[in-house]
This record gives C-alpha cells, structure tokens and sequence, in this order.
C-alpha cells in the first residue's frame, strides 16, 4: 500500500500495490498541483481539512473554491473515490487562544461548508470513526497533549478512521 501525504510518498510493502492518496494540511490544493505533473492515479483519494484552514481567515467563498477545484484535481487524475474528513476540532481552553488553534464556531462554520461542498460534488463526508475523538464537537482532553495536535492515543483513532475509509 502506498500513500501520499503533504505530497510525499510513503511505501508500505505487500499490500496490492495500490496507491491511496491522503492530502492533508492547509495547503491542498497547492500539494494537488504538485501532483498533476507526476500523473499520480490513486485507487482513493482523502481530503482531510485542519483546523488551520479555519485558522487562516480565508473567506467562505474561497474556502469552498478551493475545495470544489481540489476535488475537480482529484478526479482529473482518474481517482475512482474521493472522500472528505472534517475540519479539526481543538478543546475549548485552546480555541480561545487564536495563536494555539481556530476558534470552535469558526471550526464548525468550515465544517458546514464542507458538507455542502460534499452534497454538491456528490462526495461523502466520512466524520463518523473520527467521532470518538470528540465530545459535542470539542476535542477530548486525554487525546491531545496542547489542546489543538492529537496525542498518540489520538492518533490511534485518527489513524483507525484512515484505515475505515481504506477498507471501504
């Protein structure tokens, strides 16, 4: 199984030789268009927005530009599945904070336009394993070691909700 990650390839023996792409971070569609020279065909392709894209300030309207035309990218490679994670939600002690993490509604407002993106472009929204790393869209204190960046115990079930979406 290979993955990409923030552009970079990631080799895993013995697994098919199929190739999943994971862009992550807040500048995919950037990592996208370094991407298109090297005619990568990923058997799925995950989209997984931070909280740093709800950081940034970016407008509603070019927040869903972006996102639209990354998933445009993706299916010029010839991706047979596209699948979208939410944005990232941070504790609230750390969401008050704006040099540690987004502010929570702002998080939540990014997460709608998510959904609305993926209803449009007809692509699923696959929210339900990273569940378990929240309470009522807060991320859990025990899973997290500065409030916004998942701790290895997060990362287990963030990684979990990879595999999920892999499996399918």
């Amino acid at each position: 199984m290979r993955y990409i990650l923030k552009a970079e390839s990631y080799d895993r023996r013995g697994a098919r030789g199929k190739l999943y792409c994971i862009i992550a971070g807040s500048a995919v569609l950037e990592q996208l268009k370094t991407l298109i020279p090297t005619k990568v065909k990923c058997e799925k392709a995950i989209i997984a927005i931070g909280g740093n894209d709800a950081w940034y300030g970016i407008s509603d309207e070019l927040f869903t530009k972006n996102l639209q035309e990354a998933i445009a990218l993706i299916r010029t490679m010839g991706n047979k599945e596209i699948f979208l994670i939410p944005a990232f939600y941070s504790t609230v002690a750390a969401s008050l904070d704006p040099t540690v993490s987004a502010p929570l509604p702002k998080v939540e407002k990014i997460n709608v336009l998510i959904n609305q993106v993926a209803e449009k472009e007809k692509v699923p929204v696959a929210a339900a394993g990273l569940a378990p790393l929240y309470e009522n869209n807060v991320l859990k204190e025990n899973l997290t070691s500065d409030g916004d960046h998942l701790n290895a115990e997060g990362l287990k079930i963030y990684r979990q909700a990879l595999l999920q979406i892999l499996q399918k």
